[in-house]
């Protein structure tokens, strides 16, 4: 790339849009070169605690729909995705899903509803201990939190189902929207040993992305999936997260152009980089918030 790029990045779609981009690069050059301050603990988006974890797993794992924020409107809007379409019922009480059904996972088998309403239960699954556990109690639930799988969902067809929710549930069709996982690669293992099982390390995904290597704590390479249902002809062909743990190593190789995109520039450094001609600065306003949070119990009423 002639022409580096610092972006504060917000989500591994945003990448994507940035890559595809600069798709007049020329072929020996198509890649992107990523600086990242830890490796990952694994490539399973169950496990996806981290940030660099999610951002490469939301590359191999694609959700149900997906979000763009719109400024104008102040919010999150829904867009196709894994599901081509989706329709409330008429009281709100059930929501209706309708599955593309020209997506394969990267072994060549076909993803259908199987797969969406089992990963639905392996994420809420306490024994699992998956990121999202804990988090569905806008659906029907047991007392461990873990998804009621027949009063929740109704299967009509391999590309089709429904999702009920109880009485007045607050339902946030982004939460609805988890990443989906192929059920013919985990059903078979015990569900309180898939955190640790070496198959986290080799993904079955059906992203635009691929793992191609994995050289621990040095570099993780994915490849364009050009069977993947949001491959674009125009996409770069391969990105390189290199892990460099230390910032002001980072910094260094993106002067150098050992790598192309760093996030999380200190702010003290903004100047020297824009006296730079081969690096580009772009401001992304992100959509984060702080508060203080004040303890107003008496210690001594606890004493």
């Amino acid at each position: 790339m002639n022409n580096k790029k610092i972006k504060l990045l917000q989500s591994a779609f945003l990448l994507l849009v940035l890559i595809s981009c600069n798709s007049n690069q020329s072929s020996e050059n198509n890649r992107i070169v990523i600086g990242i301050p830890a490796d990952v603990q694994t490539f399973n988006t169950l496990f996806a605690f981290s940030y660099e974890e999610s951002a490469i797993t939301d590359l191999l794992y694609p959700g149900l729909l997906d979000f763009r924020w719109n400024d104008d409107k102040g919010e999150l809007e829904a867009y196709p995705m894994i599901a081509k379409s989706w329709q409330w019922s008429a009281d709100s009480s059930s929501l209706k899903f309708i599955l593309r059904d020209d997506i394969k996972w990267s072994d060549g088998k076909n993803l259908t509803t199987d797969d969406v309403v089992f990963s639905y239960d392996l994420f809420s699954d306490p024994e699992v201990k998956s990121r999202l556990t804990g988090t569905f109690n806008y659906m029907f639930v047991d007392s461990m939190g873990q998804i009621d799988i027949q009063k929740t969902f109704v299967i009509i067809s391999q590309n089709e189902f429904d999702i009920n929710f109880p009485e007045k549930s607050f339902i946030d069709l982004n939460k609805v929207s988890i990443p989906v996982i192929p059920k013919h690669i985990f059903v078979g293992l015990n569900r309180n040993e898939i955190s640790t099982s070496t198959i986290n390390f080799s993904p079955v995904s059906c992203g635009p992305f691929k793992l191609k290597k994995w050289k621990k704590n040095q570099s993780i390479i994915l490849e364009a999936d050009s069977n993947s249902f949001l491959f674009n002809t125009g996409q770069t062909s391969e990105i390189i997260f290199k892990i460099i743990p230390d910032y002001t190593s980072r910094i260094l190789q993106l002067k150098k152009g050992d790598i192309d995109l760093v996030e999380l520039i200190k702010v003290e450094d903004i100047e020297d980089f824009k006296s730079l001609s081969n690096l580009s600065i772009f401001n992304n306003v992100g959509r984060e918030y702080d508060y203080i949070g004040w303890n107003n119990i008496d210690p001594e009423e606890f004493s």
